[in-house]
C-alpha cells in the first residue's frame, strides 16, 4: 500500500514538474530585443519603453532563477515586445531628427 501512494505522489510530483517547459528561448529572445533596443539608444530616447523592457526582462530573470519558468516566459515575452516598440520609436526619432 505505501508502495503504491509513493508511485501515485512520484507520478504527480513528475506531471507537475513537467506542466511548465523550461523558457530558454523566450529568455533569449528577450535578451537579443533588448540589446538591440540599447543598441539603438532607446534607453535615450523611448525610455519610457526601454525601462519596461528593462523592468520585465529583469522580472524574467528572477522568476527563471526561482524556477517560475510560467512566470518567467509570460515576463520574457512582454520584455520583447516592449523591447521592441522601444528600438522602432527610437530609430524612427533618429530618422526624424536626421541622426
Amino acid at each position: 500500500m505505501l508502495k503504491k501512494t509513493l508511485l501515485g505522489f512520484g507520478v504527480c510530483i513528475g506531471l507537475l514538474a513537467c506542466a511548465y517547459t523550461i523558457p530558454r528561448e523566450d529568455m533569449v529572445m528577450a535578451k537579443v530585443a533588448l540589446e538591440a533596443a540599447k543598441e539603438a539608444n532607446a534607453d535615450t530616447h523611448e525610455p519610457a519603453l526601454y525601462q519596461k523592457a528593462d523592468y520585465y526582462f529583469k522580472a524574467a530573470r528572477q522568476s527563471f532563477k526561482n524556477h517560475e519558468y510560467g512566470m518567467a516566459q509570460e515576463f520574457a515575452v512582454q520584455s520583447k515586445i516592449y523591447s521592441e516598440k522601444a528600438e522602432e520609436g527610437a530609430i524612427l526619432k533618429q530618422e526624424q531628427s536626421g541622426g
